[in-house]
């Protein structure tokens, strides 16, 4: 049976011979000061750097300390608020191309241009136009439903999504791409995220009406002061301020 897989009785013996407490690890390194907590797992070590002898045991030792569970790059924290509705569109660079051709060449700025992306109130467009001749505006989709943001999580998640593309490499994925006739020319307006992000003034912001948590780093203040490691500082009473 599945049973007789698993051990039915322990050597008690060796048992007994461990020093074991609750409130230390039953092993450690006994050529430094190092201990495990059993309760985090973190690890503790103390290295004195000097030792200024005094008089009836008033010696000041220079130790540093290390714990493992302290050893990151910033602060742990938490951040509470209401959250509020935006609407945000990727900043856009674009570029024409004659269609034409094979492959498709792109338009000099002399003969016809792909405007910017700009918002006018309404929209979020761009001028496409031939010099001297005729235009068009390429627009883009309206989101169905404004963001909920809060801690800027949105925008910094849109931010990773629209990065840069190089906008003067005829082979960069577009991200928006139309096709019209202007002047008798077939011709292709592809718009590249620039990586930054628009957000429409236009658009009224509302909060609404309950609150949210996020996670929050800081940076570590004692570093800044004392900066010899991560999870590192000096075993010397201080007092620490926090906002």
């Amino acid at each position: 049976s599945s049973s007789t897989s698993y051990p039915t009785s322990y050597d008690e013996f060796a048992v007994k011979r461990l020093n074991i407490q609750r409130d230390s690890a039953p092993f450690s390194i006994q050529s430094v000061s190092e201990s495990i907590s059993p309760i985090s797992g973190s690890l503790s070590v103390q290295a004195t750097d000097m030792v200024l002898p005094g008089r009836n045991g008033l010696s000041f030792a220079l130790t540093r300390s290390y714990d493992s569970s302290d050893a990151q790059y910033y602060d742990k924290d938490f951040v509470r608020g209401v959250p509020y509705t935006m609407r945000y569109y990727p900043q856009l660079e674009g570029r024409l191309y004659n269609k034409t051709s094979s492959p498709n060449s792109l338009v000099s700025p002399q003969v016809g241009y792909a405007g910017n992306f700009v918002l006018d109130g309404t929209s979020y467009k761009s001028l496409v136009q031939i010099i001297g001749g005729q235009s068009t505006f390429v627009y883009y989709p309206k989101p169905n439903e404004p963001y909920i943001e809060f801690n800027n999580e949105v925008i910094d998640s849109l931010k990773s999504a629209w990065t840069y593309v190089d906008p003067n490499n005829s082979n960069s994925p577009y991200l928006l791409a139309q096709d019209m006739v202007l002047n008798g020319i077939p011709l292709s307006a592809r718009y590249y995220p620039t990586g930054n992000v628009v957000y429409d003034r236009f658009f009224q912001s509302q909060l609404l009406d309950y609150w949210v948590y996020g996670n929050q780093v800081k940076p570590k203040q004692v570093e800044n002061r004392f900066p010899i490691g991560k999870g590192w500082s000096w075993d010397i009473p201080y007092i620490e301020t926090k906002d």
